[in-house]
């Protein structure tokens, strides 16, 4: 029954609601490891893989075109994208020492499938009848990107990512805030868990955020 600490590598995940900056900090994490020949590979959830990407299309769609998705078959599809990314990238890359660094995991859909849409029965089942604990398993390091929600929401509204708007961006106001406040709960609850959580006032301004995610960045490379 192995857990992410079982394996010689590095796994990192970071959390936050919609315009929390979460992407922009995996991506400047990734970078500045790259930068310093540290074998470290970054993974979006849904995605990872080819049936994780074909997956990531129905799940972030603001809509379908002839029917709505069931919130629970919208769970199921999140835990099908993990699994298969797990087998496929994320503990091949930790058997070999690598860093991992996971654009949302479980916690997401502690907070989203379970807080907000009520499926904390089905996520539990799923979670315990899989083969080993990764499910449900902290990383090395959690990373979470605490934002307010006037700040999440302006930054969901700027132009440039009217493009771009996802199921859950398109969620409205209330929704935003019962995201965040399921944060709070998730977040808490793993550190009374013992996860090694790192905590982020993401309302700042980026240079002061990657003044944050440096300090993760040596932290990273005096682990690995």
């Amino acid at each position: 029954m192995k857990k992410f600490q079982d394996f010689i590598g590095t796994s990192v995940i970071f959390e936050g609601t919609e315009g929390s900056g979460k992407t922009t900090a995996v991506k400047y994490v990734h970078d500045e490891l790259v930068k310093k020949d540290k074998p470290v590979f970054m993974f979006k959830e849904p995605g990872g893989t080819y049936f994780g990407q074909e997956l990531r299309k129905l799940i972030i769609a603001d809509h379908l075109e002839h029917e709505i998705l069931d919130p629970t078959a919208r769970m199921l599809m999140f835990y099908a994208s993990r699994i298969q990314n797990l087998k496929i990238n994320i503990i091949p890359h930790l058997e070999k020492g690598h860093i991992v660094l996971l654009d949302r995991y479980f916690y997401s859909t502690h907070v989203k499938q379970g807080f907000i849409d009520g499926n904390f029965d089905m996520i539990n089942g799923v979670e315990r009848s899989y083969e080993n604990k990764l499910l449900r398993s902290h990383p090395d390091f959690l990373v979470y990107m605490n934002v307010s929600l006037e700040t999440s929401l302006k930054r969901t509204q700027l132009p440039e990512r009217q493009d771009q708007i996802t199921f859950f961006e398109n969620q409205g106001k209330a929704w935003r805030q019962k995201d965040i406040e399921g944060y709070g709960k998730v977040i808490k609850m793993a550190k009374e868990d013992g996860a090694n959580v790192l905590e982020i006032d993401a309302n700042k301004e980026l240079d002061v955020v990657k003044n944050s995610l440096d300090t993760l960045v040596e932290q990273l490379c005096n682990h690995n």
